[in-house]
């Protein structure tokens, strides 16, 4: 909705928007960002907003404020939307229209319409019925829209096909043209109900005079109990409403004709087809082998890989397929799939020089926002050109980095908004360093104070700069660790008839330091006077050994810990500008640029698994099934003709000869 929004009115200098059952203005707020990515200031907006629970409708107010919104930008009501029209422009007594209004309301809402057909905003559409308020709410938006905004709703699915009074208002939403298009959503994706819903899209004044339909409710993810629109979702169903692109399966324009034939229902089946057919060859089923229609789903490859059908597959005398047994062979040296990959790899690494310039060479002076929506449609358009490749997909890549990056971004930046690694910012530091009247206390290190990217940024210093005593601490690490597991087995070796209970602790499993150091020194005393030590004083002299053993280890690993730290803050502390572009660069640019690059391979790998099923599939038939089971029961009647028995067990033997011959 957001990004509907923001595309629709790109190009207005100020806009204002309004959220009829705003909640907490989650929406509201969404909107704002989503206008910000065209390259507007969310100064420019001006937000209402009306919420009738009023803990909630405190929140509205403090949400949109806490998120730097000026406040003469935000107007809000503690209101009833059905009973009491707003917002109202008070100087001259008529409602004020805005440029956008979106809203979820509360789903088929149960309300009194009692005197409300007088009503102008509902006036010349009727009145919604009682047991459902979804088509009130749309109207009260719609009156408040201006003749060139964009009203964006989710409504429930019963909207589009309910008869009655919410028919009559449908037909005439219809008939006046304002309906611009329907967005079938996945179920489960709002808390509080797990049924679909639709986003409809209005407006007063259209060009088209036919119906969008979007099926997107097949694309989500799962997240915990609820299903979750990810960022490829909400993109291709973006961009397919703004091109009004038909994608078969998902996207359709529908004629005004077509819906009046239909009786004004809307419903998107109706309209849209489902992309999944049933798969069913009882040929196949009977004498196995790959129907020609199955080898024809994959016509996409057939048309990029060129040969590769003919090399994969032995076709019978009967028209049926099999996949021959080298087929992962095949694949792996196929000259046309090898030339596939490299041109992945090297279509996406030629976004690298933009990446660095969008997201390091530019970071402190383009907003977030900009750098995003400049990157998405390089991405966007570089994926397009690639066969096979789904762009959305590659967007999603983006988008989940993106996260990532833009939380180093923050982190990155001093309480004022400018990033501390400018020379300004290190030369306070300096400075402060330098000033012998600055107590010790106020003294904090650049690395410190600058370095905000956790364990990555050290890792990397360590394995730039220091791999070798890197390499001696993980070694160091390796030996404590190893002394630890060999203490943890003699534990297990304690003779049954241990002398010195005081040195473990039977609770924990675990031998008592303190305890064994004290009663070394006896034994070591006893020792030294010629005295023959019993079987548990050897096992505590033992334990004795592999404690000062395992001390030794750990201190050893600590001592080359804290040099390999004290190392990595004073470099952490002394990093030039092209050294911290280059932590970024391997942080943020690398591991996005790899992940588009695997597409390629990820993309074969899945196309070698889908012939894999295919052939296990249609692989066994009922014939051979039959065969299987003949001779089977040939083989177990054979065994029971040899069984030995009296006259009454052999006449039973034979009936059960004859029960599996059929």
């Amino acid at each position: 909705m957001a990004e509907i929004v923001a595309y629709s009115l790109k190009d207005r200098e100020r806009i204002s928007v309004y959220d009829p059952t705003s909640g907490s203005g989650s929406l509201l707020i969404t909107i704002g960002k989503a206008i910000e990515k065209q390259g507007k200031s969310t100064d420019s907006i001006r937000y209402f907003a009306q919420e009738i629970i009023e803990a909630t409708y405190n929140l509205t107010r403090m949400n949109l404020v806490m998120r730097g919104i000026i406040r003469d930008n935000i107007s809000t009501s503690n209101n009833d939307t059905l009973r009491n029209d707003w917002p109202r422009n008070t100087l001259k007594d008529e409602p004020l229209l805005v440029d956008a209004v979106v809203s979820n309301p509360p789903y088929s809402l149960k309300w009194n319409p009692d005197g409300m057909a007088a009503d102008p905003r509902f006036q010349n559409y009727g009145l919604a019925p009682k047991s459902a308020a979804d088509f009130a709410f749309l109207l009260h938006d719609l009156y408040h829209l201006k003749y060139d905004g964009i009203l964006t709703i989710v409504l429930p699915h019963g909207v589009l096909f309910r008869g009655g009074e919410e028919e009559r208002i449908r037909t005439q939403l219809l008939k006046l043209n304002q309906i611009d298009a329907v967005i079938g959503l996945p179920p489960n994706i709002f808390f509080g109900t797990g049924i679909p819903t639709i986003i409809m899209v209005l407006k007063k004044s259209r060009e088209q005079k036919d119906v969008l339909f979007i099926d997107a409710s097949k694309g989500f993810e799962k997240v915990t109990a609820k299903n979750k629109l990810r960022a490829r979702d909400i993109r291709k169903a973006v961009e397919v409403w703004k091109d009004r692109k038909e994608l078969e399966g998902f996207s359709r324009r529908v004629s005004f004709e077509e819906i009046e034939n239909n009786g004004f229902n809307l419903n998107i089946p109706r309209y849209i087809a489902s992309s999944e057919e049933e798969r069913s060859d009882l040929y196949s089923l009977i004498y196995s082998g790959i129907p020609k229609k199955e080898i024809d789903t994959l016509q996409p490859f057939w048309n990029v890989f060129e040969g590769l059908k003919e090399k994969l597959f032995n076709q019978r005398e009967d028209g049926y397929f099999v996949l021959k047994e080298n087929a992962k062979e095949i694949l792996e040296n196929f000259p046309a799939i090898i030339e596939f990959k490299k041109k992945v790899h090297e279509s996406f690494k030629a976004l690298f020089p933009l990446l660095k310039q969008k997201l390091i060479a530019e970071r402190q002076v383009i907003s977030q926002s900009l750098a995003f929506e400049s990157i998405a449609s390089e991405i966007l358009e570089q994926a397009e050109k690639l066969p096979l490749i789904d762009k959305y997909e590659a967007f999603e890549l983006f988008s989940q980095h993106w996260t990532e990056i833009t939380n180093d971004m923050e982190a990155l930046s001093s309480q004022d908004g400018s990033e501390v690694f400018g020379e300004e910012q290190r030369q306070e530091k300096t400075d402060e360093r330098n000033n012998p009247e600055l107590g010790k206390e106020e003294i904090t290190s650049y690395g410190e104070a600058s370095f905000q990217l956790g364990a990555f940024v050290r890792t990397f210093i360590q394995e730039r700069y220091f791999p070798t005593k890197l390499e001696e601490l993980s070694s160091a690490e390796r030996s404590a660790e190893l002394a630890k597991e060999e203490l943890k087995e003699l534990y297990g070796e304690i003779p049954e008839d241990f002398e010195f209970d005081s040195a473990i602790d039977q609770d924990k499993e675990v031998f008592i330091p303190k305890e064994i150091k004290a009663l070394s020194k006896a034994i070591a005393k006893d020792e030294k006077a010629g005295l023959t030590l019993s079987e548990s004083q050897e096992f505590l002299k033992k334990v004795a050994s592999q404690i000062s053993a395992a001390d030794k280890t750990r201190k050893e690993a600590k001592k080359i810990y804290e040099e390999l730290d004290g190392e990595t803050s004073k470099k952490q502390q002394s990093l030039t500008e092209e050294e911290f572009e280059e932590i970024l660069t391997n942080k943020w640019i690398y591991p996005l640029v790899k992940s588009w690059e695997r597409m390629g391979d990820d993309l074969v790998f899945k196309f070698s698994e889908k012939l894999s099923t295919l052939q296990a599939e249609h692989s066994s038939s009922f014939i051979a099934l039959e065969e299987e089971i003949k001779k089977t029961s040939d083989e177990l009647s054979s065994l029971l003709s040899e069984l030995q028995a009296d006259e009454i067990q052999s006449k039973a033997l034979k009936a059960l000869q004859e029960l599996i011959k059929g």
